[in-house]
């Protein structure tokens, strides 16, 4: 039985990968779904792949790398990528607790956000292998964004700002986020959307 639809994201023309949700027929009240990942041809609305290789699948978070290839945080797996095009096509996966966040950022790298919101690890996308590690001072409560050559994490009251080694360099303060932030990049800044309200701030 379908569930909810948890994210839309374009990979290129014609492709739309659908993170989502079903259920068991016959519960009457459904609490806990089976995550899917689906690739559909926008034309048709047909299933042009599947995402097969791991079960069960409970998926965490998927991030794009480009329009070949996403990134897939999951629960028993770590960190997967997949090639888009291969149900099967797993083209390596970093094992470790399913990070909460994640971002691509330069060079041919990722940051992830551990569980609990402090231990960070920068991934090289193309082998799966761990370049470095930090920890945040506050915990962190959104996806990484990476502008202007610096990580933006939305954090506990405002934005840790992180070099490309993952040193904290700057922070900005907002103290009215404490549950949760997203950050989305405009021209000359970039907007903090929380549940208090949404920020303007400079990323120059």
């Amino acid at each position: 039985m379908p569930g909810p639809v948890r994210s839309l994201m374009p990979l290129g023309p014609g492709r739309l990968l659908i993170l989502g949700e079903v259920y068991e027929l016959g519960h009457v009240m459904p609490v806990n779904g089976l995550d899917y990942i689906n690739v559909v041809d926008t034309d048709d609305g047909t299933t042009d792949r599947q995402f097969e290789m791991i079960k069960p699948l409970e998926v965490t978070q998927v991030v794009k790398v480009n329009p070949e290839a996403v990134l897939v945080s999951a629960e028993y797996a770590g960190v997967v990528r997949w090639n888009t095009r291969d149900m099967y096509g797993e083209d390596w996966r970093y094992r470790s607790d399913a990070p909460m966040f994640m971002a691509v950022g330069p060079k041919g790298r990722a940051i992830t956000v551990s569980r609990d919101g402090r231990g960070l690890q920068l991934l090289d996308i193309d082998k799966g292998a761990p370049v470095s590690g930090s920890f945040l001072e506050r915990t962190a409560l959104g996806n990484p964004v990476y502008i202007s050559g610096k990580f933006y994490v939305p954090v506990t009251g405002g934005i840790a700002v992180l070099d490309d080694d993952l040193a904290e360099t700057g922070f900005i303060a907002v103290e009215a986020i404490a549950v949760s932030g997203r950050i989305l990049q405009a021209a000359g800044g970039a907007y903090l959307v929380s549940e208090s309200g949404i920020f303007w701030f400079d990323v120059r």
